[in-house]
């Protein structure tokens, strides 16, 4: 739950500020089989089984781009795969590009998010209807001068001001308590300009 907040100071406003990450290692998340209840947004339809992630039933993911993000579990009978299709049950619209080990039933799957992939996917059986859930797909950019709901990781901020100045900083997002942010580089500034960057961060 890190945050950014970044101050420009000199140059020509107004700013544009472009955000990208370039984090490599996403979270990994334990996915697990169990009866649904009532927390399950597929309570009630298709097979009585669904997956939960780290415990959560029917988790929704917000992922990013670029990411690598890792799925643990083994549940015989139940084989985990990305998909396009709303229900599962089968393996006719599984996504293999930026997917490891997919069909995943024991060990460890790695999917990474990429170019190719619509902004909505699912993670589903292959098997039976409607175990899993939505996979929110975004492309690691945001605008304005703060950035929020961060893992650890790097984050790198282009700014543009209004004479043609693009100048941009990369910070890191440490882990512990309080959370920590740190100038990993920093761009030359424009020729003439005094453009320059700073920012802060917080839990």
């Amino acid at each position: 739950n890190g945050s950014i907040n970044l101050s420009v100071t000199a140059g020509l406003p107004p700013y544009t500020v472009a955000w990208d990450t370039i984090n490599q290692q996403g979270p990994s998340f334990a996915v697990t089989a169990v009866t649904k209840n009532a927390t399950h947004p597929y309570f009630g339809v298709g097979f009585p089984v669904g997956y939960a992630l780290d415990g959560i039933q029917g988790k929704e993911l917000n992922v990013t781009k670029g990411v690598n993000y890792t799925f643990n579990g083994t549940f015989s009978g139940h084989p985990f795969h990305i998909t396009t299709s709303t229900a599962g049950g089968s393996f006719a619209n599984e996504v293999f590009s930026g997917v490891t080990n997919s069909q995943l039933q024991g060990g460890a799957m790695v999917f990474t998010p990429n170019a190719t992939h619509p902004a909505l996917l699912y993670y589903m059986c292959g098997v039976h209807l409607n175990m899993g859930w939505k996979i929110n797909i975004n492309n690691g950019q945001a605008s304005g001068m703060s950035i929020s709901n961060l893992t650890p990781g790097k984050y790198t901020a282009a700014v543009s001001s209004a004479d043609g100045c693009i100048t941009t900083i990369t910070y890191t997002i440490g882990t512990g308590t309080p959370i920590s942010v740190n100038v990993s580089s920093n761009s030359p500034l424009c020729e003439g300009s005094t453009l320059t960057l700073a920012a802060n961060g917080a839990d």
